[in-house]
C-alpha cells in the first residue's frame, strides 16, 4: 500500500497533475540520481511507494547498467528513470542500452546533450528529460523535442551552478509552459514543495533526504553524517583564483575538503609562478576526488571521502523508511496547499485562489473595454460623419486595452498563486488584446483607405463583432463563480455560433465584391477590411475556447 492514499488528498492531485500525468506516478516527487546511492534497491523502493526513482548511470559499464535496470524491474513494476552523464566514457553505449531495454524515461545530465542523442532516444518512443540552467537553453531543448525539464539551484548537492533555486523557479516557471518543469535544489519539506507547485512547477526532484532511507545501500556512517549535519555544513568547494578554475561541488565539509583546499592553494602557487601549466593543475585537482565518493558511500570513509549533500541535509533528522520520507513530504505539501486555499479542512473542491480575485476583475475590465470598442465600431459603420474623430475614439479604447493587458501580465509575473492556470491567463489575455487590436485596425483602414460609406456586409460584420464581445463579457463575468460555470459554456457556444455566421458573411461579401465591383483598388481595400473584421470574430472564438477550457478544468 502506498504511503498516502489519493482519496485522502484534496489539493495535491490537481496541483501536481501535470507531473503525475507525465511520470505515471501517484506523487510528482522524483529522487535525484546519486552515484553509488541511486541503485535498484532505493529506486524501486521510491517507485513502489508512489514516487519516481531514477537510476544513476554514472560511469557504469554498459552491461552493468543493463543488469541494474533488470534488477530494478524485478523489484518494481512502477515507473522509474535512468540518468546518463553525457560526458561519461561509455555514454554512447549506455544510450544504446536504455534504448534496447526500452526504459521509458531517460535523463541527460552533465552537459548539453546533442540533438542526435535526443532524437535517437525519442525515435525509440522514450521520454527525454534534461537539465536546463538557463532559459535560452530550455527553449532550444524544447525545440529539439525534450519532454520535460529539471531546473536545479545551487542549494543542491554535488556539482552545482551559480543560481539559487528560488531565482530559477521564478525565471522558468513564469515563462515555460510547453513541457513539465520539475524543481530541484534544497527541497527538504512539503511546505516548499507546495510553494513551487503553486508557482507552476509540475513536481520536484530531491536526493539528499533519500540518502538516509533504510532502503538506501549507503554505509551507515555515511547516513549518520547526513543525520548530524546542518545546512551550514553542506558547503561548495571554493575557487581561490580564476587562474585555476574549479567546478564547485557542494558537500558536507570534512578533512577531505580541507585537504582539497590545501592542494588547490599549493597548485595555484605553482600555476602563478609558471612552475606548472594550468591544465596539469586542473587534472591533479580532479584526480584528488577520484574514488572519493565511493569511499564515503560504500566504505564509510566519512573523514576523507566525498560527502556530496544538498543544504536540505538540515531536514534529515533520522534514518527512516522511504515510505515515511514520502509521507512527510506529501502531508506537508497537502497541508500547505490547504492553508493557501484558506481551507480549514472542510472544503471539497480544489481551489487555490487569491482572496482579492484581481485577475477576474482585470479580465472583466478588459472585456468591458472591448465591448465599448465594438460599440464605437458599430456606430462608425452606421454613420460616417466625422470619421477621423470616431477612429481616434476607438484608438483610445485600444490604448486602454493595451494597458489592461500589461496589468494582467505584470500581475501574473508577481503572483505566486493564480486562480486559473498560468497558460490560460496568458492565452485569454492575448486573445482579448487581439480582438480590440483588430477592431482598431479595421477602423484605421477605413480612414486610410478614404472609405466614404460602409457596405451592408461591413455593417453586418460590425454587428456580429459586437454580439461576440458581449457574449464573451458575460462569460467572463460568470467565471469566478462555480455556480456560474454552466453559463460560461452557454456564452461560449453562442460565440462559436456567431463566429460561424461571420465566416459566412465575409465569404458572401467578398463574392459580391468580385462580382459587382469594377475598380480593382476598391476590391483590394474592402477585401482587407472584411477579412480584418472577420478575424476579430476568430479571436473572440479563441478567447471563448480558453474560457470553456478553464470552466471545464475547474468544474
Amino acid at each position: 500500500m502506498e504511503c498516502v492514499q489519493l482519496k485522502e488528498l484534496k489539493y495535491l492531485p490537481q496541483a501536481w497533475k501535470k507531473g503525475t500525468d507525465f511520470l505515471g506516478t501517484r506523487h510528482a516527487i522524483m529522487c535525484g540520481a546519486m552515484t553509488w546511492v541511486s541503485e535498484a534497491n532505493l529506486v524501486s523502493a521510491i517507485s513502489n511507494e508512489g514516487g519516481f526513482g531514477v537510476l544513476a548511470g554514472g560511469n557504469m559499464p554498459p552491461e552493468t547498467l543493463a543488469k541494474e535496470i533488470a534488477k530494478t524491474r524485478e523489484k518494481t513494476r512502477k515507473p522509474f528513470g535512468v540518468n546518463l552523464i553525457t560526458v561519461a566514457p561509455s555514454f554512447k553505449q549506455q544510450v544504446e542500452i536504455v534504448v534496447r531495454e526500452r526504459c521509458p524515461f531517460v535523463f541527460f545530465a552533465g552537459s548539453i546533450p546533442s540533438g542526435r542523442d535526443i532524437a535517437e532516444v525519442k525515435a525509440a518512443g522514450l521520454n527525454v528529460v534534461c537539465f536546463a540552467p538557463v532559459l535560452a537553453l530550455a527553449r532550444r531543448l524544447i525545440k529539439q523535442g525534450v519532454d520535460a525539464l529539471v531546473i536545479e539551484g545551487n542549494e543542491a548537492g554535488g556539482h552545482i551552478g551559480p543560481v539559487a533555486t528560488s531565482v530559477l523557479a521564478q525565471e522558468f516557471l513564469l515563462n515555460v509552459t510547453e513541457v513539465p518543469v520539475f524543481v530541484a535544489g534544497g527541497i527538504g519539506t512539503g511546505e516548499i514543495i507546495a510553494q513551487y507547485l503553486s508557482l507552476g512547477a509540475a513536481g520536484v526532484q530531491l536526493g539528499t533526504r533519500f540518502v538516509a532511507a533504510e532502503e538506501c545501500v549507503a554505509h551507515p556512517r555515511f547516513k549518520e553524517a547526513f543525520v548530524r549535519a546542518s545546512a551550514r555544513d553542506a558547503m561548495p568547494t571554493t575557487q581561490f583564483d580564476s587562474s585555476l578554475p574549479t567546478i564547485p561541488v557542494r558537500a558536507i565539509v570534512n578533512e577531505g575538503t580541507k585537504d582539497f583546499n590545501r592542494l588547490q592553494f599549493e597548485l595555484l602557487g605553482k600555476v602563478k609562478s609558471g612552475e606548472m601549466p594550468r591544465e596539469e593543475a586542473q587534472v591533479k585537482l580532479e584526480e584528488f576526488w577520484v574514488g572519493a565518493l565511493r569511499r564515503a558511500v560504500i566504505e564509510g570513509d566519512v573523514e576523507h571521502g566525498s560527502l556530496m549533500a544538498g543544504q536540505s541535509v538540515a531536514f534529515v533528522k533520522k534514518i527512516q523508511p522511504v515510505r515515511e520520507i514520502l509521507e512527510d513530504l506529501v502531508t506537508g505539501a497537502e497541508a500547505a496547499l490547504a492553508r493557501m486555499a484558506g481551507d480549514g479542512g472542510g472544503g471539497v473542491m480544489f481551489r487555490i485562489i487569491p482572496r482579492d480575485q484581481e485577475f477576474f476583475v482585470l479580465f472583466q475590465k478588459a472585456s468591458e473595454n472591448i465591448v465599448e470598442g465594438a460599440e464605437r465600431l458599430k456606430d462608425l459603420l452606421e454613420q460616417f460623419d466625422d470619421l477621423r474623430e470616431r477612429v481616434r475614439a476607438i484608438e483610445e479604447v485600444e490604448h486602454k486595452g493595451d494597458t489592461l493587458t500589461h496589468d494582467i501580465i505584470k500581475k501574473l509575473n508577481t503572483s505566486f498563486v493564480t486562480p486559473i492556470d498560468r497558460e490560460d491567463i496568458l492565452a485569454l489575455a492575448s486573445s482579448l488584446d487581439d480582438v480590440i487590436d483588430l477592431i482598431e485596425a479595421a477602423a484605421t483602414r477605413m480612414l486610410l483607405f478614404k472609405v466614404t460609406e460602409a457596405t451592408p456586409h461591413a455593417k453586418e460584420l460590425g454587428f456580429l463583432i459586437l454580439k461576440c464581445v458581449q457574449e464573451l463579457h458575460k462569460g467572463i463575468t460568470h467565471l469566478p463563480s462555480s455556480k456560474g460555470r454552466d453559463h460560461v459554456y452557454e456564452h461560449c457556444v453562442e460565440v462559436n455560433s456567431l463566429e460561424n455566421e461571420a465566416d459566412r458573411v465575409c465569404r458572401d461579401a467578398i463574392a459580391y465584391l468580385f462580382e459587382h465591383e469594377k475598380d480593382p483598388i476598391t476590391i483590394l481595400k474592402w477585401k482587407e477590411i472584411y477579412e480584418t473584421l472577420e478575424t476579430a470574430t476568430d479571436r473572440c472564438e479563441d478567447a471563448a475556447n480558453v474560457l470553456e477550457g478553464v470552466a471545464l478544468k475547474n468544474a
